[in-house]
């Protein structure tokens, strides 16, 4: 007969697991236990309540309803002891709740400055024109006639001179009459009228083009361009053409590495290198702007290369291209390279890309950086 298994009977110990596990780990504290002793060897820690305001050390963050003697007695309806606020009480009229000491002597300063300013002007402050008599004006603007004759006769140039003079390159008086020409013709107006480039700034890309980039006239590239800029010049008769007057100053960029620099750029997936194929402007008339900071946008006219061996197509201010670049020549395009994305419509000047880098930090506003550059552009 089998005999019947009490249900209620303690399971006999594995002998064999007991030799193994050991003693420690059948008493095993909870973990709920070892988190108090941890607590209790911690000295100085204080353990905030649900709800408290912690510090970024891990302590409980000053509440003057517990922590400050006398906001605790109002509180609570005691009679106020005498004493004064806690110094990081917010009601400390000395303090003002603020340990720094820096901080306590800017305040200090300011409140100097505002009773400083808060105070009516003295008498030797105020500007007065008392003392200035009718004689002294009309000699402070009398006009004074130089001492010297100058001469106004300009001598005749020789014939030498003047080959010389005509090899130096197209003057700041001829652009200006070449702009006031091309938009005045209504034809390049209509064609023109849907472009984001200035007028005045599309005409002369193309008289550039026409008389110092295609002429591979070494002499006037190097008058006007210096690196990839060129800056528009003053002309004499630019008062009278509001147009060109109004691109005076403004820069105009051809990024062609090889005829700017000699630079030979490789591919970086193939063995072959870039050749140059066209630019925007040559076939689309279309102007590549680097909005600045600090004024108007440049306008850049970007070369598109193709490699010889890949056939691959790279324009010419990329990320790509201007990594393959030395430092030196990479440099003299206004654009970080890491913002010189492929396949954008614009850049971001270095200017604009350095205060942008310390405002997104604080103030991640994409309406502000667009202000600004819309404000540099007047």
């Amino acid at each position: 007969m089998v005999p019947v298994r009490n249900p209620y009977a303690k399971p006999k110990e594995n002998d064999a697991q007991t030799a193994i596990m050991g003693p420690q780990s059948q008493r095993r504290l909870t973990l709920k236990e070892r988190t108090h002793q941890m607590q209790g060897s911690n000295v100085g820690y204080k353990k905030g309540k649900k709800g408290e305001q912690q510090t970024l050390t891990g302590k409980v963050a000053f509440n003057p309803i517990k922590d400050c003697a006398i906001c605790k007695a109002r509180h609570i309806g005691y009679a106020e002891p005498h004493r004064g606020h806690h110094k990081l009480c917010w009601n400390n009229k000395r303090t003002r709740g603020i340990s720094s000491t820096t901080s306590l002597a800017s305040i200090q300063e300011s409140k100097r400055l505002k009773a400083f300013f808060e105070k009516p002007p003295q008498s030797h402050e105020i500007y007065t024109s008392a003392n200035n008599s009718q004689a002294a004006c009309e000699q402070f603007f009398h006009p004074k006639n130089p001492t010297t004759k100058i001469s106004t006769e300009v001598p005749k140039a020789t014939t030498a001179e003047l080959t010389i003079m005509s090899s130096t390159g197209p003057t700041g008086e001829q652009m200006c009459s070449a702009v006031a020409e091309r938009i005045a013709d209504t034809s390049f107006q209509t064609e023109h009228q849907r472009k984001e480039a200035p007028l005045a700034m599309l005409a002369l890309a193309g008289w550039v083009v026409e008389k110092i980039v295609r002429t591979n006239d070494k002499e006037s590239f190097e008058k006007y361009f210096q690196g990839l800029t060129m800056t528009v010049p003053p002309a004499d008769n630019m008062h009278d053409n509001p147009h060109y007057h109004s691109i005076v100053g403004h820069k105009l960029l051809l990024v062609d590495w090889k005829r700017t620099h000699g630079v030979e750029i490789p591919c970086g997936e193939c063995t072959g290198t870039f050749q140059n194929d066209r630019t925007d402007f040559s076939k689309n008339k279309a102007l590549f702007p680097i909005f600045n900071i600090d004024g108007p946008p440049s306008w850049a006219m970007v070369m598109s290369m193709v490699c010889n061996c890949c056939k691959r197509r790279v324009y010419a201010n990329e990320s790509d291209v201007l990594r393959q670049l030395p430092l030196y020549v990479s440099a003299s395009y206004p654009v970080e390279c890491k913002c010189a994305v492929a396949n954008r419509n614009s850049h971001i000047a270095k200017n604009a890309t350095n205060i942008f880098d310390q405002v997104m930090t604080t103030y991640a506003n994409g309406d502000l950086c667009a202000r600004l550059l819309y404000n540099a552009m007047n």
